[in-house]
């Protein structure tokens, strides 16, 4: 019965790439196929993961205007106010 649930987990698994380097392992338990699944995704993210922040910084502007039910949001990445800006002129156009 645990070969079927081992079998199923690993079918299931969102990450194929994490699936695939586990089943070659053989696990034997549903504990042990687990912590393969986890160890080959930690290692694909380590090899494969973008070198780029993944930080941002959403700030919000109040204004002395009325409101009118829209939100505007800036989201800037590590490059100073370029991305603010972008989403300032398509506020604007709207």
């Amino acid at each position: 019965m645990e070969i079927v649930a081992v079998d199923a987990f690993l079918k299931g698994c969102s990450d194929k790439n994490a699936a695939l380097t586990s089943t070659n392992r053989n696990p034997k338990s549903l504990n042990e196929a687990l912590k393969l699944v986890k160890c080959a995704m930690t290692k694909n993210k380590v090899i494969y993961w973008s070198k780029k922040s993944e930080l941002r910084r959403v700030s919000f502007e109040e204004s002395d205007e009325e409101s009118t039910g829209i939100v505007k949001r800036a989201v800037n990445k590590d490059k100073g106010q370029i991305g603010s800006r972008r989403v300032e002129d398509r506020w604007r156009k709207t």
